[in-house]
């Protein structure tokens, strides 16, 4: 899985993940998938500067839909 972490806690980590509800996973996936948009948006205002919020909406957008 983590080729980084430790077995131990690798398995703990498996462990805590099957004890989880299919809502708390859905909620964790939905927390990454936000903190991934925020990311981006910071990117995309880094490199564009003061933008419209539609104009941020369409760059995260298209960045999105170049990557599938």
């Amino acid at each position: 899985m983590l080729s980084d972490t430790n077995p131990k806690i690798q398995q703990m980590l498996i462990e805590h993940y099957r004890k989880m509800t299919a809502q708390q996973k859905l909620e964790c996936v939905t927390e990454l998938n936000h903190a991934v948009q925020q990311l981006a948006l910071s990117r995309i205002l880094k490199q564009y500067g003061p933008i419209s919020e539609y104009e941020q909406r369409l760059r995260l957008a298209a960045g999105w839909i170049e990557r599938l």
